[in-house]
């Protein structure tokens, strides 16, 4: 009888240790996966908005644009550095 309990407590004893084998791979695994502070992606938002002008005929769109990625895309475009509170005709540039 006492080999008969012995057995059970080592079966137990390796399904325990057989389980943490396996759960911490898998929880380091699920920790790697997640995105640190430092690897976030940075936060951009432009929203596009567009109406028919049927008296006019024209298609009117009206874009929102966070500035930084404003003064991004025109930097890429015209390949010089623009600062949009710095300038004060920056409206007619626009």
């Amino acid at each position: 009888m006492h080999r008969k309990s012995s057995a059970v407590a080592l079966r137990g004893t390796l399904e325990a240790a057989t389980r943490g084998r396996l759960f911490l791979p898998f929880l380091c695994a699920l920790f790697g996966l997640l995105p640190g502070p430092a690897l976030a992606h940075p936060y951009h938002t432009t929203t596009a908005q567009a109406e028919v002008n049927r008296e006019a005929g024209t298609l009117e769109v009206a874009l929102k644009v966070l500035p930084e990625d404003l003064e991004r895309a025109v930097e890429r475009y015209s390949g010089e550095k623009v600062r949009l509170e710095l300038d004060p005709d920056i409206d007619e540039q626009i």
